[in-house]
């Protein structure tokens, strides 16, 4: 797995923050997740930093498709994840 960890600025007061917590930890299991409070409106990430092994032990091209390759893909696939907890929400 390569080590991966984001920041999420949250508005400050965010009622949600447990169970956001939660529901991003669920699907980034192992990843170093960081909320902070912010002058936001909504959630939203801030920072992702995806470390590389520069040793040859495991090429390229036969990682596993679940892992995250790079900064832009990690903030994207979270940003999806903050839209998905946001419908949740909003059909509680």
């Amino acid at each position: 797995m390569i080590p991966a960890s984001f920041t999420i600025e949250l508005p400050h007061g965010y009622a949600q923050r447990d169970q956001l917590q939660q529901f991003i930890e669920a699907k980034f299991p192992g990843t170093k997740i960081s909320l902070v409070h912010s002058e936001v409106l909504m959630p939203q990430v801030s920072e992702a930093l995806v470390e590389h092994d520069s040793s040859p032990q495991e090429p390229a091209n036969t990682a596993s498709a679940d892992q995250v390759q790079d900064a832009n893909t990690l903030m994207q696939k979270v940003t999806d994840a903050l839209s998905e907890f946001a419908k949740t929400q909003e059909s509680s």
